[in-house]
């Protein structure tokens, strides 16, 4: 058996304009400052999405990671999925964003019990889920947190 280091790189995350986004240097203090960031990343996109952004303590934003691809109305996560990135750039903090192609920002039972989810395991590894979001294909966005799920 051959032994693989780990490597872990980033590079340039592109809008869907294949324009680098840039970030501001201000930390993430409460969901409109992740939505800036997120809109040109999932907005126009035509399935539903997951991605993460994972913070240090001071609530700066380390890196992006697209976690998953869907349909056009449903896509899987799983915990592991959304903590190894957090893990590997040794986050305190991150939150959770998908799409909703319908531009319906209404979060579905299943994306309440995904937060609960995610929310729970990220606590046996002391990181905190900031919030869950759901992103419209017109810039419309919902908060699980400031609507109670979280």
């Amino acid at each position: 058996m051959i032994l693989r280091e780990l490597v872990l790189t980033y590079r340039p995350t592109r809008d869907a304009h294949d324009r680098p986004i840039c970030l501001c240097v201000q930390p993430v203090r409460d969901p409109a400052d992740a939505v800036r960031f997120l809109i040109p990343l999932l907005a126009a996109e035509p399935h539903e999405v997951v991605g993460g952004v994972y913070l240090n303590t001071r609530r700066h934003i380390l890196g992006w990671r697209l976690l998953a691809r869907g349909t056009l109305d449903r896509a899987v996560l799983t915990p592991r999925e959304a903590l190894q990135p957090a893990l590997l750039v040794n986050a305190s903090a991150f939150l959770i964003a998908h799409s909703h192609p319908s531009g319906i920002c209404e979060p579905s039972p299943h994306d309440i019990a995904l937060t609960r989810r995610l929310k729970h395991a990220a606590e046996l590894f002391e990181i905190d889920l900031l919030d869950h979001l759901i992103i419209g294909v017109d810039g419309t966005w919902s908060s699980l947190r400031n609507l109670g799920f979280l």
